[in-house]
């Protein structure tokens, strides 16, 4: 079974603007980099696990420095969710989150969740416990595998120019998923929103899409807009090119 370490990333907060462009930058390239290289069998990016902001109080010589931790579950499974019992990966993952010797990292942390992180057809989904959902951890689990059937990662060689779409369901979690146009990425959007809608668990999402420019082998450049209510779906495109030109012209 993989294990990988805990990481901690860091950068500096920035403007709202230049902190979105950031974002959809970093989020469509992970995407790519994990759907385009990850081999069925190699699931160390796969499976379940706690993140939490540590320290909860920045050092004084870094007021604007934020710092997310995270933890995977390293017994766990990190892949074929969708052929393993529902119940028990609930009850498992959910005993390791509370009450495992691991817990003691992020136990009175009031920013820790537990997530689950797999793929799905050419997406990538964070599956986040909402424990004040109204709804258990299996249920949570069973709806976003309806809407989002687990599948192994598979290998994907996007062209130079690409979409980058996301559905943001809050603390809930999020989806991203890529596509050849920004046609291709609105109906694979519209087809998710289609049974999110059906799933009362979910809360109404907001969408995101971005277009990613390969430069030259280790140079990309993505351009992305900001969430939008899914009443206003049609509306990505034409935001998107405006980012683009705006950003070219410069």
């Amino acid at each position: 079974m993989p294990r990988y370490l805990a990481s901690v990333s860091t950068a500096r907060r920035s403007t709202p603007r230049s902190r979105t462009i950031r974002t959809v930058s970093v989020l469509a390239l992970c995407l790519v980099a994990i759907l385009g290289c990850a081999r069925v069998g190699a699931h160390s990016d796969f499976g379940f696990q706690a993140s939490c902001a540590s320290p909860q109080t920045p050092p004084d010589d870094y007021p604007d420095l934020d710092i997310d931790h995270s933890r995977d579950w390293s017994a766990g499974p990190h892949a074929r969710f969708g052929e393993l019992d529902l119940s028990r990966l609930a009850l498992e993952s959910l005993a390791w989150f509370q009450q495992s010797p691991d817990a003691g990292e992020w136990r009175d942390n009031p920013t820790a969740s537990l997530e689950l992180h797999f793929a799905s057809d050419h997406m990538l989904v964070d599956a986040c416990w909402a424990a004040k959902g109204g709804s258990s951890w299996e249920q949570q689990l069973r709806a976003w595998f309806e809407c989002f059937p687990p599948q192994d990662a598979e290998d994907a060689e996007p062209g130079t120019e690409f979409y980058s779409w996301s559905l943001h369901f809050g603390e809930n979690g999020h989806v991203h998923g890529v596509a050849e146009s920004d046609t291709a990425a609105l109906e694979r959007l519209r087809a998710r929103l289609a049974c999110v809608e059906r799933v009362p668990i979910f809360p109404r999402p907001s969408c995101s899409l971005s277009c990613a420019v390969r430069r030259c082998a280790h140079v990309s450049h993505s351009y992305g807009s900001d969430p939008v209510d899914p009443d206003e779906l049609d509306e990505l495109p034409r935001l998107v090119r405006e980012k683009r030109t705006e950003y070219e012209q410069r």
